[in-house]
């Protein structure tokens, strides 16, 4: 089965690339959400979600699909993941990952295990540990593997946890498998010029913020009682929002704050492609030459 993943950093382009290639060829591929944010019904602006008339056009699975404040887990997202692209075998669409949620991807590549997905007790006592002494976390982990620590800011509590379940969860465990496949056409958008894809995410980030940012962040904390440990709280834009609405940072600050966030979420995933060695890359400005790669690789 031929599969398509198009990542990159946030602000990239890749939604717009993915939206092209569906006009060349309509009915042909199933546009699944690589997105951690987007997934939740109530977070529009602060995740650059596409306009609802957007999505009418171009139809993503997995986003919009549940409401906070449910979690949903990489666990959650591959076991979906598997469920679509039953789907498209039997409807004859080729699938189509698009987005920047990194832990998403690689667990879509290389499988997960489920006791990694919801050992509360574990995670419950790791962050009692991290409430007495701020950072052992990151240092705990950076013990157990240090490529994936290094990609994770040292306050990254949620991530860092999941991965420590991951690395310390037991092998005998259900397991899900990834999607490795000799079908599976790996592209990302990487900037060759670092201070275009800064120039992008600013530019965004002013949409975003003066679309309503502190409002929708103002409705979930009216509308929902979120545990501390929800994903939402450190996600960028929303947690620089509720910064603001509980007085930790002031309101002229949150464009530069979420900003600096946006730039070191970039990085981050930057980082992680790099990492992945049979991924190939096109510049921001070459989205022509990715889409005719892809109907390259399709023959199509």
């Amino acid at each position: 089965m031929k599969i398509v993943i198009l990542t990159g950093p946030t602000a990239s382009g890749k939604t717009r690339v993915a939206a092209h290639l569906t006009d060349k060829h309509p009915n042909l591929f199933q546009i699944i959400s690589v997105d951690s944010v987007m997934v939740y019904k109530e977070c529009n602006v602060g995740s650059g979600k596409p306009t609802p008339k957007e999505l009418k056009k171009y139809p993503h699975d997995l986003i919009n699909h549940l409401s906070l404040p449910n979690i949903f887990t990489a666990y959650d997202f591959l076991k979906e993941s598997h469920t679509i692209l039953d789907a498209c075998k039997r409807n004859n669409k080729i699938p189509l990952f698009v987005g920047g949620s990194m832990m998403y991807l690689n667990t879509l590549k290389n499988g997960l295990n489920r006791t990694a997905n919801a050992n509360q007790d574990l995670r419950e006592a790791l962050l009692a540990e991290e409430k007495e002494s701020p950072g052992i976390l990151h240092k705990k982990l950076t013990r157990l593997n240090s490529n994936i620590a290094e990609r994770l800011a040292s306050n990254d509590l949620v991530r860092l946890i999941r991965a420590i379940e991951q690395i310390q969860s037991s092998s005998t465990g259900e397991e899900i498998n990834g999607i490795n496949t000799s079908g599976l056409i790996e592209l990302a958008l990487f900037p060759e010029d670092r201070e275009l894809l800064h120039t992008m995410i600013e530019n965004r980030q002013h949409q975003i913020v003066g679309n309503g940012l502190l409002d929708e962040c103002k409705n979930i904390q009216i509308n929902f009682d979120l545990p501390k440990h929800h994903p939402i709280n450190k996600a960028v834009n929303y947690k620089q929002g509720f910064d603001v609405l509980n007085n930790r940072i002031s309101h002229k600050e949150l464009f530069q704050k979420s900003l600096i966030a946006t730039r070191q979420l970039a990085k981050k995933q930057l980082t992680w492609i790099r990492s992945w060695q049979k991924i190939k890359l096109f510049d921001l400005n070459s989205g022509n030459k990715a889409i005719r790669y892809i109907e390259k690789s399709l023959e199509i």
